[in-house]
């Protein structure tokens, strides 16, 4: 969660983000395995379509990725 800590907060030096971040993940580790695991089949289709499905999926899960952040940041 670091990129996210040092887009908010660009005067945080990098190993206060890498604390922040390690704080924020405590017990929510698990949570964020299942939820990379849940796209496996949107790597396999782009890989099948050759990346063509990446102009949907890369987007779709990157916005996955910081809905997941601002849920666990609080």
């Amino acid at each position: 969660q670091v990129y996210y800590i040092m887009a908010e907060n660009p005067e945080m030096s990098i190993m206060n983000c890498l604390k922040e971040s390690a704080r924020i993940m405590k017990g929510h580790k698990m949570d964020l395995f299942i939820l990379e695991l849940s796209f496996i089949g949107w790597g396999i289709l782009m890989v099948i379509t050759l990346g063509i499905a990446g102009l949907y999926v890369l987007p779709y899960y990157n916005a996955t990725l910081t809905n997941f952040y601002l849920e666990i940041k609080d």
